[in-house]
């Protein structure tokens, strides 16, 4: 009777109550096939049920053996707790593993993005950093052509300070001679 409420462990397990390995657990539990001590004898099996007439006024309560309890032994009981405890812990701890797996994959993904962002960064310093010197070359060329422009514009400033007076009294000069030879040119 303790084994009514064994579920079959293996798929394709059949129960049977008086099979050769139930009788044999009953048996080291202190029962005969029958659910009775050993030593005592096995009783009549009930008349099977007909319905005459005479069985129309059966009571329920003269018909049935009296109950025999129902509870499972302890040690029934407690390893179909245990399996059931343990499917339930390796359905959650699969599931706790899944999501540990996804967050592990996402972890490595975060850390693979941001290593290339810390490369890109590092590419990007190192290019700004060689436009920084060629812009600073190229404005270093402007400044010195600009000073060189410069030094030559004073140069010429000069040239014609001390030139221009010299120039204007040649010019002069020239002016008076040319005029003093039209008159001459005209003559002949």
């Amino acid at each position: 009777m303790a084994d009514l409420f064994r579920k079959p462990r293996m798929p394709g397990e059949v129960y049977t109550p008086n099979s050769p390995e139930m009788l044999a657990q009953k048996e080291a539990q202190g029962m005969q096939s029958g659910g009775m001590p050993p030593g005592m004898p096995m009783p009549p099996p009930p008349p099977p049920p007909s319905m005459g007439e005479e069985d129309m006024d059966f009571t329920p309560a003269s018909a049935m053996p009296p109950p025999q309890s129902l509870a499972p032994p302890r040690e029934v009981l407690k390893e179909d707790i245990e399996e059931i405890s343990e499917k339930i812990i390796d359905e959650k701890w699969k599931s706790i593993e899944k999501n540990f797996r996804k967050l592990e994959d996402w972890k490595d993904e975060t850390h693979i993005n941001l290593t290339k962002l810390q490369e890109d960064l590092v590419r990007m310093d190192t290019k700004i950093g060689m436009m920084e010197k060629a812009i600073f070359g190229k404005v270093e060329e402007y400044s010195k052509g600009i000073l060189d422009v410069n030094v030559e514009l004073k140069a010429m400033q000069k040239v014609f300070k001390t030139m221009l007076p010299e120039f204007t009294a040649n010019i002069k000069e020239l002016r008076s001679l040319v005029s003093k030879a039209k008159p001459k040119l005209k003559k002949k």
